[in-house]
């Protein structure tokens, strides 16, 4: 925890995103550790960045753009797969 601090404005407020991770701590080192990594990355930068981003700048061009299939079934399936596959 420690290191999310260190980069937070004044060292010791976390933002939203890092107290939801540090919520999920304990069930994300459950599961393999690529799966940690990706369900860390759909938790942060996907949901918070990468749709709402994509999202915006399809429409401000009148674009129509399909966004990931997150079925909540295929990812928790896809997140149980464990490393070696």
């Amino acid at each position: 925890m420690h290191e999310l601090t260190s980069f937070s404005p004044n060292g010791s407020d976390l933002t939203a995103l890092q107290q939801q991770l540090a919520q999920k701590k304990g069930s994300l080192r459950q599961l393999p550790l690529l799966s940690q990594i990706s369900a860390a990355e759909y938790l942060g930068y996907t949901q918070h960045t990468l749709l709402k981003d994509t999202d915006q700048m399809s429409m401000a061009v009148s674009l129509e753009v399909r966004e990931p299939f997150f079925d909540q079934d295929l990812v928790e399936f896809m997140l149980a797969v464990p490393d070696h596959f």
